[in-house]
C-alpha cells in the first residue's frame, strides 16, 4: 500500500519531474480555436506563449473531466493505496468538483480531496509539501489535513507586465489599457480566498518589482521560509525579483518555477511573482 499525490497541470510542476517527485499530474487541454493540445505533452510552454502572442483572441483551458481522474485513481484503489488529490482552487476551476465527483465513484477508498484555494505556482507550494509530509511517513488523511491547516497562510504575489491580456480576457477595457501602457502601469496582483485579485497597481517595471517584495516582506516573507518564485516566460525578470527578495529579506531556500496557461492565458508573457507560506 502506498500514498499516492495526484494534481493538475495548474500547479506548473514540469511534467518531467513527476517521477522524482513520486506524483501524478494530469495535463490540462489548451485549445487554440480548433487546434487542441495537451500542455506538457504536444505543447510545450515555450511553443503556448509563441501562440498566445501571435493569437488574436486568448486561447481556452479545459478543466479535468471526472473521467479522468477516475482513470487515475482506478489502479491505485485496486491496488488498495491511498490518495490525495490537490488540484487547482476550486474558485478558478472545475477541476476540484470533478475529483469529488469521481471520489464517489470509489466508495470506501481512502481518497482526500483538498482545495488549496490556489494555481501555479502557489499550488506547487502545497503540492511539494505533501510531498515532503509523505516521505516523513504521513498518511494521506494527516497529509489532507495539514494541507487544510497551510490553506489560509499560502500568499503569492505577482506583477502583470502587459496590460494587452487583461483587456483581451475582459477583464480590462480598451481605454484602460491604452492608458495604462502610455504610462507603465503594472498590476499588482494576490491570490485571495482562490481568487487572483488586483490589490495594487505601480507605475514602472523597477517599482513593480520593489513593491511585491514589499507585499512578501510584510506577510512574513524571510530568511529559510521556502518560497517559489515564478513566471511567464520572462526568465530575465524572475531572476532579477528572485535576486531582489533574496538580498532584501535574506531568502536561502528558493526555487524558479515557470506559468503555463492556466493564469499565462490571463496575465500574458511577463508576470512574475513569488509564493510562499506565511508565518
Amino acid at each position: 500500500m502506498a500514498v499516492r499525490i495526484i494534481t493538475d497541470g495548474s500547479c506548473d510542476i514540469e511534467l518531467s519531474e513527476q517521477e522524482a517527485l513520486g506524483i501524478d499530474i494530469l495535463p490540462l487541454r489548451v485549445s487554440f480555436g480548433d487546434e487542441e493540445y495537451l500542455e506538457g505533452v504536444n505543447l510545450t510552454r515555450d511553443e503556448f506563449y509563441t501562440k498566445i502572442r501571435a493569437a488574436s483572441s486568448l486561447p481556452k483551458t479545459t478543466q479535468i473531466s471526472p473521467a479522468d481522474f477516475e482513470e487515475k485513481l482506478a489502479p491505485y484503489v485496486a491496488a488498495g493505496d491511498e490518495i490525495v488529490i490537490v488540484p487547482i482552487s476550486k474558485e478558478l476551476s472545475g477541476t476540484y468538483h470533478s475529483a469529488c465527483i469521481a471520489r464517489e465513484s470509489f466508495d470506501g477508498a481512502a481518497i482526500y480531496v483538498v482545495d488549496t484555494c490556489n494555481v501555479t505556482f502557489g499550488l506547487a507550494l502545497f503540492v511539494r509539501q505533501a510531498v515532503a509530509l509523505r516521505e516523513q511517513g504521513a498518511s494521506a488523511r494527516q497529509i489532507a489535513e495539514k494541507l487544510e491547516e497551510l490553506r489560509p497562510k499560502a500568499r503569492l504575489y505577482a506583477l502583470v507586465s502587459d496590460l494587452k491580456y487583461l483587456r483581451m480576457g475582459g477583464r480590462l477595457s480598451g481605454a484602460a489599457a491604452m492608458a495604462g501602457s502610455l504610462l507603465g502601469i503594472k498590476p499588482i496582483i494576490a491570490i485571495e480566498d482562490g481568487k487572483v485579485i488586483n490589490i495594487d497597481k505601480v507605475r514602472g517595471q523597477a517599482a513593480a518589482l520593489e513593491k511585491v517584495v514589499e507585499y512578501a516582506e510584510q506577510a512574513g516573507l524571510k530568511g529559510d521560509v521556502p518560497c517559489i518564485f515564478g513566471h511567464s516566460d520572462a526568465p530575465d525578470l524572475v531572476q532579477t525579483l528572485c535576486e531582489l527578495a533574496t538580498e532584501r529579506l535574506g531568502l536561502t531556500d528558493t526555487r524558479l518555477s515557470g506559468i503555463g496557461p492556466v493564469v499565462g492565458t490571463h496575465a500574458g508573457p511577463g508576470c512574475t511573482g513569488v509564493a510562499f507560506f506565511a508565518d
